[in-house]
């Protein structure tokens, strides 16, 4: 572990970035499992656009995307490989955030002001990761 209570491997200088929105919603698929409850979180990525592309990125076969609570509980790293390589710190701090301390899957959806938040953003412009259970949640 590292310093930041983070496992190494890390790719490159985390890029942090805030939630703007959070909230709870189903995930319909097929399976025997054939929905689940979903927490989706909407990142600022005004300040980097480029994240813009993750969504679209992560149908690849090559796409890989591995969340982790760091030990201050207060913050999740998100490691991506595949066309790109990148990582994200994600803060988790404050009022109405609860929904993303106790998930389990968890839908990001960069965002901008210009783009703006909505059901059909997080639906089409959104990745998964899972998040193993915070120890204190």
């Amino acid at each position: 572990m590292n310093d930041d209570g983070a496992t190494p491997g890390a790719y490159n200088t985390p890029i942090t970035l805030n939630i703007v929105a959070a909230g709870n919603g189903w995930w319909v698929n097929t399976g025997p499992n054939p929905s689940e409850i979903a927490t989706y979180i909407f990142l600022d990525a005004e300040e980097h656009p480029e994240l813009l592309e993750l969504p679209r990125l992560s149908a690849g076969a090559d796409w890989s995307a591995a969340a982790e609570w760091l030990a201050d509980g207060a913050r999740i790293r998100v490691n991506i490989t595949g066309p790109v390589q990148t990582t994200l710190d994600v803060q988790v701090g404050g009022p109405g955030l609860e929904a993303v301390r106790h998930a389990r899957l968890l839908y990001i959806c960069p965002t901008t002001p210009e783009l703006g938040l909505s059901p059909y953003l997080a639906r089409d412009r959104s990745f998964a990761v899972r998040l193993p259970r915070l120890r204190d949640a």
